[in-house]
C-alpha cells in the first residue's frame, strides 16, 4: 500500500484491498478525520528548493520534486483500469518480454508489436501492419518521427487492443512519448533475480542467440561473472524502475506490475488474467 492511495483518489479502492486481503467485505466507505499534512508544494516548504532542483534534476528523485501535489491534485482523472485501448510492455532486456508479447497475442482482441524502437527493425509483416516502407521500419527514420511512428502503431487496427514492447534504455523520445501519454496503460515487466537476468544477458551477447524456439535449448558454455560489473548492472536496472514508477505515481497514472518469474512460471494464467483485466477484456487462454 502506498501513501499516495491513502490520500488520493484511489482511497477507497485501497480500502476494498485490504479487506480483500483479509478476506472480508468492504462494507462500509472509508472516512477518515484526519488530514494531510504539509500538503503544500516543496518549493513553498524547503527553503533551498532551488539547489535540491538543480542537485536532484536527471536523476531518478527528479520527479519526486512534484510528487504529492501533482498526484493528489491533479484535476485530470487517472486513467481507470479496464479502460486501455493502447498499452506498452515497459521493462528490460532478460525480462521475458518477447515471451509475453507472443502469450498475449494469442488473445483473439491483443494486437501487440515487439520492439518497435530497437536497433533492429522489426518484422517486415508488423512493419506492414504499422504503415511503414522498408526505409521507414528503421531506428534511424524512427528516431526522427517518434509521435508519427506512435500515431501510425495506434491507428493500424492492428486489433481491438493495441500494444508493444519498449525497454527503459531504448530511445529517450520514446520512452518520454510513451511514460506520459495517459491514455497508454503501462506493464512494468521485471525480474526479481537480477544475477540470472545479467547472466542470461551476457549469454546472449556472447551468442547472438536472443530467442530459443520449439527445440530444447542446449546447455550454455559457462560464462565468467565479474562481480564489479554486476553490482553496477543490478543498481542500474534498479534505478531504471525505480525511475519509471516515480513518473508514473507523481503523474497518477495507473500501471501493472508483471514478474518474469509469473510469466515462465506456475503462476503464468493468473498472470494473464491480471493483464486481461487490466485491459478491460475476458481472458480466453
Amino acid at each position: 500500500i502506498t501513501y499516495e492511495d491513502l490520500f488520493g483518489e484511489g482511497q477507497e479502492q485501497c480500502f476494498a484491498e485490504i479487506c480483500t486481503f483479509l478476506g472480508i467485505s468492504p462494507a462500509l466507505k472509508p472516512t477518515s478525520s484526519l488530514l494531510k499534512q504539509n500538503p503544500e508544494p516543496l518549493a513553498d516548504i524547503v527553503e533551498n528548493f532551488a539547489q535540491v532542483k538543480k542537485e536532484l534534476k536527471g536523476t531518478v528523485y527528479e520527479p519526486m520534486l512534484l510528487g504529492d501535489e501533482l498526484s493528489l491534485q491533479n484535476a485530470e482523472k487517472p486513467q481507470q483500469i479496464g479502460a486501455f485501448k493502447k498499452f506498452a510492455i515497459v521493462g528490460t532486456p532478460r525480462t521475458g518480454s518477447t515471451c509475453l508479447v507472443g502469450l498475449l497475442n494469442q488473445h483473439p482482441k491483443i494486437g501487440c508489436f515487439y520492439e518497435v524502437f530497437n536497433q533492429r527493425r522489426i518484422s517486415a509483416s508488423q512493419g506492414a501492419s504499422m504503415g511503414l516502407t522498408e526505409e521507414e521500419n528503421t531506428l534511424s527514420w524512427k528516431s526522427k518521427n517518434v509521435p508519427e511512428c506512435f500515431r501510425r502503431m495506434w491507428n493500424s487496427g492492428y486489433n481491438d487492443r493495441i500494444g508493444f514492447k519498449i525497454f527503459l534504455s531504448q530511445l529517450p523520445e520514446a520512452i518520454d512519448h510513451t511514460m506520459k501519454d495517459r491514455s497508454v496503460g503501462k506493464i512494468l515487466l521485471q525480474r526479481n533475480n537480477i544475477l540470472r537476468q545479467y547472466v542470461s544477458l551476457k549469454i546472449a551477447e556472447r551468442d547472438a542467440n536472443w530467442v530459443i524456439q520449439n527445440a530444447a535449448p542446449k546447455k550454455p558454455l559457462p560464462i565468467d561473472v565479474n562481480i564489479q560489473e554486476f553490482t553496477e548492472y543490478a543498481k542500474g536496472i534498479r534505478r531504471q524502475y525505480q525511475s519509471a514508477k516515480a513518473l508514473l505515481v507523481a503523474s497518477h497514472q495507473q500501471f501493472l506490475e508483471i514478474m518474469y518469474e509469473d510469466i515462465v512460471g506456475s503462476s503464468q494464467q493468473d498472470a494473464i488474467s491480471k493483464l486481461c483485466a487490466f485491459l478491460g477484456i475476458e481472458n480466453k487462454q
